[in-house]
């Protein structure tokens, strides 16, 4: 393997490398480009948004689905790599298949809309989450001890990138070529870059005769008596699911899902309500994304000092209060202002989220241990597009949907408060 060639290199790194254009693409692909493909293709096929905004829901519950089955997949060696080269090719194939929607089963079997939701919904969201979605959350922290959440902060890029790379891309090519083209273009690009990626991940470093953080010289049982210390215990799934933690930050979890898909996925469309150009709402994006880079990095230094349960309270309540603040915007300095403060505040859910079930509960069954957080998450995280998207064509207005949206964060910062870390841990391995 040509990453092995290089001896002082730590494998680890190699991990990150992939995470960081995995993420990116996942992101993207789940957000980002649904929210600049609204407007065209609600246009083309004559669907409410929320017609639209189902196919999210049905994707988010397709990832549910699957979830409990592939979680186990992520600890068992080789299993990522496997996992990751089957669900990018199914992903593309199904955005291929997406610039055809309407010449598909031209014999009238299924309608335009019924193949969005096949294509993105029940093929997409099966796909997503092994397609890359996984490795900085049940990867990553079994690679690095000392430095972890420094570590998934940089991972983490990938993901805070999606925004800046996407919405002005996808909306370029749209314009140039159409929404179909462009979805193909998306779907070849994405196999051609991630399926040989994907044959570089390795589970953990144990499976290349290796210990994390390249070898750390502290033995278990220093380890293990550090007041420092963020993986004194390995607790399997059917332990985890019997701690009090484990239920409240899977709640908490469920509730930020319900507060960021639907809500990421209008900014650009609410922008253009409110009376800024397409190109400026998709700009707008982007520049929200350098500030969403700089903060994984900042929460990831951060996750290091500090316990991230507080941490993430914190940022919870920033969160909500971007979401508040939004409803305000109608000038290009509240614009900038928005970007600014919400770029900064979204990283930290997103390292913190890891970063904290691994300090709970170890690092050797994370997969595990996700996947069954995940069924929770994404029953919430499902249905908030459809919910902001409803209460859109209800109302004429976005003011109830974020206002749902606001309280969804509120609600999660509580859970995360009370989510005291398990007083009795299993004996480390």
């Amino acid at each position: 393997m040509l990453l092995s060639k290089f001896p002082n290199f730590y494998y680890g790194w190699g991990v990150v490398a992939v995470a960081i254009i995995a993420g990116a693409f996942t992101a993207g692909i789940s957000v980002w480009c649904a929210g600049t493909f609204l407007v065209p293709m609600t246009e083309a096929f004559s669907w409410t948004r929320t017609e639209y905004s189902l196919g999210l829901a049905i994707r988010a519950l397709s990832t549910a689905f699957v979830a409990p089955w592939i979680g186990p997949w992520f600890d068992k060696p080789n299993g990522p790599r496997t996992l990751m080269t089957i669900s990018v090719s199914a992903m593309g194939l199904s955005m291929v298949g997406m610039g055809f929607i309407g010449d598909l089963f031209s014999f009238g079997i299924l309608s335009p809309l019924a193949q969005y939701y096949l294509l993105y919904g029940v093929v997409g969201g099966a796909a997503q989450m092994g397609a890359g979605m996984g490795l900085t959350q049940t990867v990553l922290p079994k690679w690095f001890i000392k430095k972890r959440g420094r570590v998934l902060g940089i991972a983490a890029t990938g993901s805070a990138l999606a925004p800046l790379i996407f919405p002005p891309m996808v909306q370029f090519f749209s314009d140039e070529f159409g929404f179909r083209h462009t979805w193909v273009i998306l779907g070849i690009s994405l196999m051609v870059i991630l399926v040989p990626l994907s044959r570089l991940v390795k589970t953990q470093p144990e499976d290349m005769g290796l210990l994390p953080d390249n070898n750390d010289p502290r033995t278990e049982e220093e380890t293990s008596n550090s007041k420092d210390n963020i993986d004194d215990g390995v607790y399997t799934r059917s332990m985890a699911v019997r701690t009090k933690a484990f239920w409240l930050l899977a709640a908490s979890f469920a509730f930020i899902s319900l507060g960021m898909a639907g809500y990421q996925v209008n900014w650009q469309p609410y922008f253009i309500d409110v009376g800024f150009s397409a190109s400026t709402a998709a700009y707008a994006v982007s520049f929200y994304a350098i500030f969403s880079i700089a903060s994984r990095l900042i929460w990831g230094f951060l996750g290091d000092q500090f316990h991230p349960r507080k941490l993430l309270v914190i940022g919870l309540l920033l969160i909500c209060s971007c979401v508040i603040f939004l409803q305000t915007v109608d000038s290009m300095t509240e614009l900038i202002i928005f970007g600014i403060f919400q770029g900064l505040s979204i990283g930290s859910f997103i390292i913190l989220e890891p970063l904290l079930v691994a300090r709970y509960f170890g690092r050797q069954n994370l997969g595990a241990i996700f996947g069954l957080m995940r069924p929770a998450m994404t029953l919430l995280g499902a249905s908030s597009p459809l919910v902001v998207a409803a209460l859109y064509d209800f109302q004429g207005t976005y003011v109830l949907a974020f206002a749902v949206v606001a309280m969804s964060w509120f609600l999660a910062a509580i859970l995360v408060g009370i989510a005291k870390e398990p007083k009795h841990k299993p004996e480390t391995l």
